[in-house]
């Protein structure tokens, strides 16, 4: 894996490599990046004993997944904003634009567009140090966005949030942690990194519990605490794992990553192994 380098459209988990869990996103009505902290007494059925894992398993796969993109354009979708105040929902049937707002709704989609070509385009080039990314959660369809706020639990931090569309605070620059690496070099797994703000320079950071109290209840048995992410001017050091690689559909692949969700055929039977009731 150490070869595996990090590229445009893989999706993957980020570990807190002091706290030892994962970023993980959820909708809620706070908090809604946390790092959830592994219990290392107990494992999960059937696991081994979590201890003798040097990178215990992901809270929930699905909540800690991150698609890495490239910095995507946002100034014709500001304007029109600005073009169009108190309107909540242009496409309403009872909303009439005027030749200016239209100008720069068409604007708006060029951008849109514009966006879409480049995810394709930049779609399997690798990730260098240095590089401005966007963070997108799969779950939820949003982006990882500093927010100009308070933090919901830190006050003395910035909020960090999600962001149904993306913002020019969702940009963050890919920077080597812990001298690991040299700006314009290659992102490889499972190396470490730092994510930094490019609007004002603000890492993304981890509270630890003795400041920051979330007060969130663990959502499981292998989870011991639920830490606030938010920005700060020092950043937390998180490792890169893949969870799924960006690949070419239309070349045929033999190997399988760590993490990677496959089928499994039994052709004997011709049947599908499934989990039914929780079993």
């Amino acid at each position: 894996m150490s070869d595996a380098v990090v590229k445009y459209g893989d999706v993957i988990i980020l570990h807190d490599f002091v706290q030892k869990g994962y970023l993980t996103a959820r909708r809620q009505a706070s908090c809604q990046l946390m790092v959830e902290v592994n219990d290392f007494s107990v494992s999960a059925a059937g696991a081994p004993p979590i201890a003798t894992c040097p990178y215990p398993r992901a809270p929930e796969p699905a909540d800690c997944c991150f698609q890495v993109r490239p910095k995507l354009a946002y100034s014709k979708f500001n304007a029109f904003v600005k073009a169009t105040p108190g309107i909540k929902d242009v496409n309403a049937l009872d909303v009439v634009l005027t030749p200016v707002q239209l100008a720069a709704q068409k604007k708006m989609h060029e951008e849109q567009g514009q966006n879409e070509k480049l995810l394709g385009k930049m779609r399997g080039a690798p990730v260098i140090y240095g590089a401005t990314i966007q963070l997108y959660h799969e779950r939820t369809g949003s982006y990882v966005t500093l927010l100009k706020e308070r933090a919901d639990v830190d006050g003395s931090k910035l909020k960090v949030s999600l962001h149904d569309d993306g913002n020019k605070n969702s940009w963050f620059q890919f920077n080597p942690g812990y001298k690991t690496g040299k700006m314009g070099e290659t992102v490889k797994y499972p190396n470490v990194c730092i994510l930094t703000s490019t609007k004002n320079d603000v890492n993304v950071h981890v509270s630890p519990k003795e400041t920051a109290d979330t007060k969130i209840q663990p959502g499981h048995d292998y989870v011991k605490e639920v830490l606030e992410v938010n920005g700060y001017v020092s950043g937390t050091v998180f490792r890169v794992f893949p969870y799924r690689l960006n690949r070419d559909p239309d070349i045929y692949q033999l190997e399988i990553s760590s993490g990677e969700p496959v089928t499994l055929y039994h052709s004997d039977l011709e049947a599908l192994l499934v989990c039914e009731n929780g079993k």
